[in-house]
């Protein structure tokens, strides 16, 4: 038989499914020979490639040997959210809307991660796996599960980057809170939180420790405000929507919302979970922060950033940087 084709099999399909598009003749054959010699006919789903010529003993061996590998690279990238990640499998056409959003947020997908991963035993619940999917490229089998191995993937990483490599940096955060005059802890889930952010707050990592160091002030009673983040990106997390919806005139409609529980604008402290996936330099960037007495900070329009004490150094930074 000559057979040039790719044969889909989805869950559920059997031997005729596969050969349901084959010449009348070829099919006969098949399914005479197969009752012939009494051969194994449980398929597995996936993608089988055939091209060129086969005898039937060649077809039914490349059928029992199972499907073709069939990879794919997925790149996620830094600072997305669930929703991000959502948005950019489902348009490129790897899943569904909300596939990605209701596996991470699965109560027995989340047990399940539990028992495999240290670092996501916390004595409550989480209600998603946000934080801890780690950006990176993975490779994708397309003819497995395209969830569940991408998934896991970004845990393993995770774990291999982040929790292996930092635990004890993470266990010791609070000594050099309280060693720099804070006056109050950080758990291991409040550091992905507040990483999370920096994340979202600013893009050159040589900014990221002096960013995390004013944040940690503003945590404490020693900024205006106190314990307020006031970090305008964050309420767009509260929206349940990609952060590329979540325009500047979004932000502006929404910034004094106090029922909005990720408006750290409106809400005092931390979010209630992390807004985003952070990169390892993040993370690190706020396990060394600068200690600083700064409580305010811009950008001007190299990136160059540009804190200060009060606002009123502020507000002359602004004149002098902005408002050209």
């Amino acid at each position: 038989m000559i057979i040039n084709k790719q044969l889909v099999i989805n869950h559920g399909d059997g031997f005729r499914n596969l050969i349901s598009d084959f010449s009348y003749l070829d099919k006969i054959s098949l399914l005479a020979y197969n009752k012939i010699n009494n051969k194994d006919t449980s398929i597995f789903p996936g993608v089988y490639n055939f091209s060129g010529s086969y005898t039937k003993s060649e077809f039914f061996e490349k059928i029992n040997k199972g499907p073709d590998k069939n990879y794919t690279y997925i790149t996620i990238i830094e600072g997305r959210s669930i929703y991000d990640i959502d948005d950019y499998l489902a348009n490129n056409g790897y899943i569904n809307f909300g596939d990605y959003i209701n596996y991470v947020s699965d109560k027995k997908n989340i047990s399940k991660y539990i028992e495999k991963y240290e670092f996501l035993k916390f004595d409550f619940e989480i209600n998603n796996l946000e934080g801890f999917l780690y950006p990176d490229t993975y490779k994708i089998d397309l003819g497995g599960d395209f969830l569940g191995q991408l998934v896991d993937l970004q845990l393993q990483n995770f774990n291999k980057k982040v929790w292996e490599m930092h635990k004890n940096d993470f266990d010791g955060f609070n000594q050099k809170l309280n060693k720099d005059g804070n006056n109050y802890n950080l758990s291991f889930y409040d550091i992905i939180i507040l990483a999370s952010i920096i994340e979202k707050e600013e893009n050159l990592n040589q900014n990221k420790p002096e960013i995390a160091g004013i944040f940690i002030n503003r945590l404490n009673s020693s900024c205006p405000g106190a314990f307020r983040i006031d970090a305008d990106i964050t309420l767009c997390y509260g929206l349940k929507k990609p952060y590329k919806y979540c325009t500047s005139s979004v932000i502006v409609e929404n910034l004094y919302d106090s029922d909005n529980l990720y408006n750290t604008r409106a809400v005092s402290g931390l979010t209630p979970s992390p807004i985003s996936n952070p990169e390892l330099i993040t993370i690190e960037s706020l396990l060394n922060y600068n200690s600083t007495n700064k409580c305010y900070y811009l950008h001007d329009n190299n990136g160059k950033i540009h804190s200060s004490v009060n606002i009123q150094e502020h507000n002359i930074l602004k004149s002098k940087y902005l408002n050209k």
